[in-house]
């Protein structure tokens, strides 16, 4: 709540970023928050300044079903996608879009492989990225 009211009061004062970074902030608001900070964001930026939001990616097992609900803040997982939708609502165009390959879950060589395979059979992620990275940008 207070980055909202914050980055409001900045807006109204006639302060603009030129850039905002969401780093693992956005799983632990409901929807309607983030996207009232993304609006709010929109109006602090300067034209064609980035936002950069970092999340869990839901399209992980690993997170999905070991870490995300381990932590009892967290409201719910934001997939890109949504997160993209989101931001176009809010004013933004999406810059990129990707699953952030630096949080590959570390493991030993063989259990990295044993991932693969069962991520091959399951038809399921056990051994991707466990980060989603999207970058907005404010339309000039």
């Amino acid at each position: 709540g207070e980055a909202l009211s914050v980055v409001q009061e900045l807006a109204t004062r006639g302060e603009r970023f030129g850039a905002a970074v969401l780093s693992q902030v956005v799983e632990h608001m409901a929807p309607a928050d983030v996207l009232a900070l993304m609006d709010a964001l929109h109006g602090a930026r300067k034209p064609g300044a980035p936002l950069l939001i970092a999340t869990p990616n839901p399209r992980s097992l690993v997170v999905l079903e070991q870490l995300f609900w381990l932590d009892p803040t967290h409201v719910r997982p934001y997939p890109r996608l949504l997160l993209e939708h989101m931001g176009r609502d809010a004013g933004f165009s999406v810059a990129a879009s990707y699953a952030d390959p630096l949080s590959v879950p570390v493991r030993s060589w063989w259990k990295r492989c044993l991932a693969k395979v069962r991520s091959l059979w399951s038809g399921a992620d056990r051994s991707g990225p466990m980060d989603s990275v999207v970058v907005l940008r404010r339309e000039p």
